[in-house]
């Protein structure tokens, strides 16, 4: 994974994630960008992780994430689409 470069020191802000099933909005959260990494983020590259654990009864098809990090003032820092699919 490459790694994203910030040029200034972020001292916050925050995460949302959201799960699509077959394109339909299934769950959303929004979480303290500093849970995902260490803060304050200082000027070079940083390295953003995420686990999404899935109910036992999740159903098997085609499954979207969407990840959009902001900082304090709600600017943009990156965002991230991962498509997966589950199978029995």
């Amino acid at each position: 994974m490459p790694p994203i470069v910030e040029d200034r020191v972020i001292s916050g802000g925050f995460v949302t994630v959201n799960v699509y099933f077959h394109g339909i909005l299934v769950h959303s959260e929004k979480d303290d960008l500093c849970d995902k990494t260490s803060c304050p983020v200082q000027i070079g590259d940083f390295v953003f992780r995420n686990k999404q654990d899935l109910p036992w009864f999740t159903p098997p098809g085609p499954y979207m994430v969407k990840l959009t990090a902001y900082d304090r003032d709600a600017t943009l820092l990156f965002c991230a689409e991962v498509k997966f699919r589950i199978t029995l």
